[in-house]
């Protein structure tokens, strides 16, 4: 992903996997879509929870902080 220096390339990349998506729930397999919201933490709790994992408010707000997005 660090190679999606400009907004285009982000759009780009964006607009590639909802085709994908497309494709995939028009394909018959079982499909969760789910869309969690950056700036709301909680939202974060149905895919989590959803994979097996154990929500936890203090590690969302972790990743959601932006000093932790780049490594």
């Amino acid at each position: 992903m660090k190679g999606r220096k400009f907004k285009q390339g982000w759009i780009d990349w964006v607009q590639e996997h909802e085709f994908r998506m497309d494709d995939l729930k028009s394909s018959g397999a079982q499909v969760l879509e789910l869309w969690p919201d950056p700036t709301e933490p909680t939202s974060f709790k149905e895919t989590i929870e959803g994979v097996g994992l154990e929500y936890d408010e203090e590690t969302v707000l972790e990743a959601l902080e932006p000093s932790a997005w780049h490594g």
